[in-house]
């Protein structure tokens, strides 16, 4: 295995844990949305960080192109119980908002006939039925992955079907795993037992949430990429201000 390929692995892995962490109960609830976003951005900034310093240690000096980009949200702000009641985005104005609103998603907002299409019309020669055990299952998500790219998709409605395919399999896989061993999770049989990247379904089920949430997302004429890497800006906007939120739940 190369240093890329560790490099790799453990940022999927961090994308993968950060996911489960957000969908299992918490011990402290009282974060705001927008506080959580910050916290993750900061666990993945380091994370990146600390890989390229073993890389460092291990081979010398990087090229300045491997440079991260520090997160400019203050994460100890609030991060510390002295600090408690400290806003992150005190600084952040509606304007602000509105204007990365606009410019990013509005002005990318398609209209009419277009914006309606049923997003299973994005994948109708797959003909997907429902896997009757994890080995189906398995070559379904392979199945959806191929098809995507294969076609050099860049239509947002089909990786947001994708996401909801998997989103499905994720519900129904606790009942199908009864049938193999019962002890196998989620995580790991993706890892072990699908050949499409774990964090790829990762990914198309966050988008797919996203989207449940606030439906007007799916009319974007933009990339699934592109989505996936604002998905924390949207959300922080959304959560401090409800007016704007509630243009894209329509």
């Amino acid at each position: 295995m190369t240093d890329k390929d560790d490099s790799l692995n453990t940022y999927v892995d961090l994308d993968e844990e950060l996911y489960q962490l957000e969908n299992e109960p918490q011990d402290w609830t009282d974060w705001t949305d927008v506080q959580k976003e910050i916290i993750k951005q900061h666990i993945r900034y380091h994370a990146r960080t600390t890989e390229k310093l073993i890389k460092a240690l291990k081979r010398g000096p990087l090229d300045k192109k491997e440079v991260i980009k520090k997160p400019k949200t203050n994460v100890e702000a609030f991060l510390y119980k002295e600090d408690e009641g400290g806003n992150p985005d005190s600084s952040v104005s509606d304007d602000d908002d509105k204007k990365f609103i606009e410019r990013n998603l509005t002005k990318h907002r398609m209209k009419g006939a277009n914006a309606q299409k049923d997003l299973t019309a994005q994948m109708s020669d797959l003909h997907l039925g429902e896997p009757k055990n994890l080995i189906e299952m398995s070559k379904c998500i392979e199945q959806i992955h191929d098809h995507v790219n294969e076609k050099d998709n860049e239509s947002l409605k089909a990786h947001i079907y994708a996401g909801e395919q998997f989103h499905l399999y994720q519900c129904i896989f606790k009942r199908l795993k009864k049938k193999s061993d019962g002890k196998t999770t989620w995580k790991s049989w993706l890892k072990n037992s699908v050949k499409t990247c774990g964090s790829y379904v990762y990914r198309h089920i966050q988008i797919y949430h996203l989207t449940a949430e606030y439906p007007g997302l799916r009319e974007l004429s933009i990339s699934f990429t592109r989505l996936f890497l604002m998905q924390g800006k949207i959300k922080s906007i959304f959560s401090r201000n409800p007016q704007l939120a509630n243009e894209w739940k329509k």
